[in-house]
């Protein structure tokens, strides 16, 4: 028995020690700027960023690459029904959370987000865009070696 118990200890202590000595791997730096494409490699189309008002009818005045910037600012801009009767505070921690990933998009910086913005981020792409395969882009794009699906 004691024997036993032994190996069972010098297992636990090695498994210890393997896990400290184990490279921690890399951040994932995002890419905000990086035009999203379809599962062919072709771009989406651009989307309309401002509308020119003075035209009977209004018709878009100002057309944009469809980035993943533009998609997740996008998202978390959308107003979902999931949101009626939500909190200031949750509102404002989405609109930093835009204002972060457009300057990383305006400079062509690559970032990276805590799993908590991430998770927040993927789950409202997943609500505001009803396409499946934009929602599989975009989630790579800020994943791209996910492996909870």
């Amino acid at each position: 028995m004691r024997a036993l118990l032994f190996v069972i200890t010098l297992l636990g202590l090695s498994a210890a020690a393997y896990a400290e000595d184990k490279p921690k791997p890399a951040e994932h730096k995002i890419d905000f700027a990086a035009v999203i494409t379809d599962v062919y490699g072709r771009p989406y189309s651009p989307q309309c960023v401002r509308n020119d008002l003075t035209s009977n009818p209004p018709k878009c005045g100002e057309y944009a690459p469809f980035t993943l910037g533009l998609a997740c600012i996008t998202a978390l801009s959308a107003a979902l029904d999931v949101d009626r009767g939500e909190m200031a505070a949750a509102k404002v921690k989405r609109e930093q959370l835009a204002m972060t990933i457009a300057d990383a998009e305006q400079h062509h910086a690559a970032i990276t987000l805590d799993r908590a913005e991430k998770n927040a981020l993927e789950e409202r792409i997943a609500k505001a865009f009803p396409d499946a395969i934009l929602v599989g882009r975009i989630w790579w794009m800020l994943e791209p070696d996910d492996v909870r699906l």
